[in-house]
Order: structure tokens, then C-alpha cells, then sequence
């Protein structure tokens, strides 16, 4: 991560990481800096709190679990809205030309697929999380426009649930079926009127 990219990402979490400090009243107040600071070294790491974060940032363990907590949340309820979002009429037109320039194929507004996020064993139902590929994991499904940026994420089925029951029970899929996912728009294909799609990745 860039300089200039850690400093945007601090000031679009000033204000919820600030609000978040004031209402803890934590014995020690942690500038916002240092909030982001320890939670990418932890996400890029998964390094263990009593082992080096606590260390490097001169933190207690309690102090370090609460930063990551609270600025993960404040990542997920207000950055993730904003940057992971379903696109404007306008954007879907120009991802399914893209689509059908790289793939040949009409109608594709998105690709969806599934990945284990590698854990540590949990020490609560750990056979929960211990998939077929032998290792334990936390389930990502994500769908990527033409240029590979995420229009929907849904993450936290352990790693032993089947991608089929993640798809039917996220919020991505009971928007497809109730039909207010994608915009109702057909084309003529061979006499056959083709409505927009999400293609799996295989």
C-alpha cells in the first residue's frame, strides 16, 4: 500500500474511528494513524497479537484486539457501501459490451465465484470450518465486473459449506430471484430474447 493510499484510507475513517474512541473511552486514545496501521499489518499478516503487533506498535494485546475490531467494523458498515455496490445503469451498459469484447458471449454483466480465506483452527466447532481442499477457512463469494472490480462480496460461511448454500442464502441471490437484481432488459438472440446474466467462473 502507497503513502498516499494509506493516507486516504485514514481520512475516510477519521470520523467513524473518532466518533468510536470518544464512546469508548479507551485509557488509552489511539490516533487514527495507528488504528489503520495495525489493522493492515495484521490483515496482510495474520500474525498473532502477543507475538509482534504488540511489540511493533509499543500497544497491549487488549488495546491491539480492540483497534482491529473497531476498524474493521468501520471498514465494513461505511467503506464497504460505498465502494462495493452494484452499478448505474450506465456502468452496466459499458460492462456488458466489455464482456462481450473479451468473452464473445451477449449479456454478461458479471462474474461470481467462491474462495476460502485461510484461518487459523477455531477453537469453537473447528470441523465447521475444515473444508475438502484440508485446510480450515472462512468462505468469500464475490461477484466481479468486466474489469475485475467487486460489485458484491458476501463473506463468512465456514469453509465447509457448499458454495451452492452460500449463493442461496445470500442477499446477491434472493435479489436475482425476487427480479430486482439486474435491469430487465432483453436482447434478440436467434429469435430467443436473452435476459441479462451472471456468469460463474469454472
Amino acid at each position: 500500500m502507497s503513502k498516499a493510499m494509506f493516507g486516504v484510507l485514514c481520512d475516510k475513517l477519521r470520523l467513524h474511528i473518532s466518533k468510536a474512541v470518544t464512546k469508548d473511552r479507551l485509557p488509552v486514545a489511539v490516533a487514527v494513524d495507528m488504528h489503520v496501521a495495525v489493522t493492515i499489518w495484521r490483515l496482510a499478516t495474520n500474525i498473532e497479537y502477543r507475538t509482534i503487533i504488540a511489540e511493533h506498535f509499543g500497544l497491549g494485546i487488549l488495546t491491539v484486539c480492540t483497534i482491529i475490531c473497531r476498524t474493521t467494523s468501520a471498514i465494513t458498515y461505511y467503506l464497504l457501501p460505498l465502494n462495493v455496490q452494484m452499478p448505474s445503469e450506465s456502468r452496466f451498459r459499458k460492462i456488458i459490451q466489455d464482456f462481450e469484447a473479451l468473452l464473445a458471449f451477449p449479456q454478461v454483466t458479471g462474474a461470481i465465484d467462491g474462495t476460502h480465506v485461510p484461518i487459523l483452527k477455531p477453537t469453537d466447532c473447528p470441523s465447521d470450518c475444515y473444508n475438502h481442499k484440508a485446510f480450515y477457512s472462512i468462505l468469500m463469494q464475490a461477484v466481479v465486473d468486466s474489469q475485475g472490480q467487486f460489485i458484491d462480496v458476501n463473506i463468512g460461511w465456514p469453509g465447509k459449506v457448499h458454495d451452492a448454500r452460500v449463493l442461496a442464502n445470500s442477499t446477491f441471490y434472493n435479489k436475482a430471484s425476487s427480479g430486482t437484481l439486474l435491469p430487465n432488459w432483453t436482447r434478440t438472440i436467434n429469435g430467443v430474447n436473452v435476459p441479462l446474466l451472471i456468469l460463474p467462473i469454472l
